[in-house]
């Protein structure tokens, strides 16, 4: 019996240090991360950091069937996105408590979906309040834009429970979709952007309900291919806008809070 005691207190350590051990990983890739955006002066080198991750992982999900090499770029990746930093001009003007709620409490209609389909969906919990923790603690919520990486967590944990991956390629679906149809508005100032923007919740859920109405086959995944290629064309060339928009310092007032910089909360 102590023998038993004995081997599962150490199972318990050592478990306990491997997610230790990863989390002060993740930190570090922060830390290196944001000291970069601080010393570089070329933020398209910086956006296409963050590009060259975020696409790369679409490709490793269809492609590769090395689920711990797909999971050791997911935490590559977790570490890099939660601190990649876009400075804005109406940011500097938002209001504390709006800045909360687009950051925070725009994140809880994932919460259903996690305690549906995750068993460990506390563990998510605790990990997205740790990272948003740091955040406060290096920096300024009203001089900086804060892209948080939900799916990366999302596709993380699935892996771990052996939930079928094949529901995780509408979100990329999705979210290549609103890049797709968005990116020739730099500036983000009308009305029907505003109505998408009131809708978003509702277009995640529908997705979902996508997703259990029809069957994922030889079709769905070429589908998925080609929107996912298309895609990541539309979000190079709206990183060149945004690229162009910071160089030639065409500074506008934002009066609302639009669907672009809303949808940069969701990256």
């Amino acid at each position: 019996m102590y023998l038993f005691y004995f081997f599962f207190s150490i199972l318990v350590m050592l478990l306990f240090l491997n997610f230790l051990i990863w989390w002060i990983l993740m930190f570090f890739l922060n830390i290196i991360f944001l000291v970069l955006l601080m010393f570089c002066s070329n933020q398209y080198f910086l956006l296409m950091l963050y590009f060259f991750f975020q696409e790369m992982m679409g490709f490793f999900i269809l492609f590769s069937v090395n689920f711990f090499l797909v999971m050791m770029f997911l935490m590559l990746k977790m570490g890099l996105g939660p601190y990649f930093l876009i400075y804005l001009v109406f940011l500097k003007k938002m209001k504390w408590l709006i800045f909360l709620f687009f950051v925070y409490l725009s994140k809880l209609i994932y919460f259903p979906i996690l305690i549906y389909f995750f068993f460990y969906w506390e563990l998510f919990l605790f990990g997205f309040f740790l990272l948003n923790f740091f955040q406060y603690m290096i920096c300024s919520e009203k001089d900086l834009i804060y892209m948080n990486s939900m799916e990366n967590l999302n596709l993380y944990f699935s892996i771990e429970n052996l939930v079928s991956i094949d529901m995780i390629y509408f979100i990329y679906i999705y979210y290549f979709l609103i890049f797709w149809f968005f990116d020739s508005n730099i500036f983000f100032m009308n009305f029907s952007d505003l109505v998408i923007l009131l809708s978003l919740p509702l277009n995640i859920i529908f997705i979902l309900k996508l997703y259990f109405l029809f069957s994922l086959n030889l079709l769905w995944d070429l589908l998925l291919l080609f929107l996912m290629i298309l895609g990541m064309m539309s979000q190079l060339m709206f990183l060149l806008k945004l690229n162009i928009y910071f160089n030639f310092n065409l500074k506008k007032e934002f009066k609302f809070f639009s669907l672009m910089n809303f949808l940069m909360l969701f990256i």
